[in-house]
C-alpha cells in the first residue's frame, strides 16, 4: 500500500497565510536563504537552503510520486509555469482545508522527527492510530 504524506508550512501559532494572503516570503524564505543548492524539475531553477533543510527536501523529492494541492495555491503560483518544482504530477483539490473533510476523528501521532534548518524547523510525524483503517498509513510534515 502506498503512503500518503500531508504537509503544510505554517507559523508557530497555526497560520498558513498572513492577512490578505500575505507573508509567503516569510513562510518560504528558507528555500532561498542557504548555501546549499537543491536543483528542481524546473530548468534553471534551484532552491538554496541550509544543509539540514536540503537533506529533508531531497528526501521528499526522492519519495514523492504525486502532489495534491489546493486550487488557490495553484493560482498563486501561476501553475508553476507548467512544471511543479518536484517534477511530479499535481492533482488539484477543490480548496478544501487541510484534513477538512477526511473525518478521521482523533489521530494519534508518534514522536516527531525534528530537523532544524536556517529559518525553518522541519517536523515529521508518523500517524500511529486513527479511527479509520484507510488512513492508517498517513504521514504528515510541517515546515515552521
Amino acid at each position: 500500500m502506498g503512503e500518503v504524506v500531508a504537509g503544510a508550512s505554517m507559523s508557530l501559532v497555526g497560520f498558513v497565510a498572513g492577512p490578505g494572503e500575505s507573508g509567503f516570503d516569510l513562510f518560504f524564505g528558507w528555500t532561498g536563504s542557504g548555501a546549499e543548492e537543491v536543483p528542481t524539475a524546473q530548468p534553471g531553477r534551484s532552491l538554496r537552503m541550509s544543509p539540514a533543510s536540503a537533506k529533508v527536501v531531497r528526501a521528499q523529492l526522492e519519495s514523492t510520486g504525486a502532489l495534491v494541492v489546493g486550487r488557490r495555491l495553484f493560482d498563486l503560483t501561476s501553475g508553476w509555469g507548467g512544471t511543479h518544482p518536484f517534477g511530479v504530477p499535481v492533482l488539484l483539490g477543490g480548496g478544501v482545508s487541510f484534513f477538512g473533510e477526511f473525518g478521521l476523528g482523533p489521530v494519534r501521532l508518534g514522536p516527531p522527527d525534528v530537523t532544524p534548518g536556517k529559518g525553518v524547523t522541519h517536523l515529521r510525524y508518523r500517524v500511529v492510530g486513527t479511527n479509520s483503517r484507510s488512513f492508517s498509513r498517513v504521514s504528515s510534515f510541517a515546515g515552521v
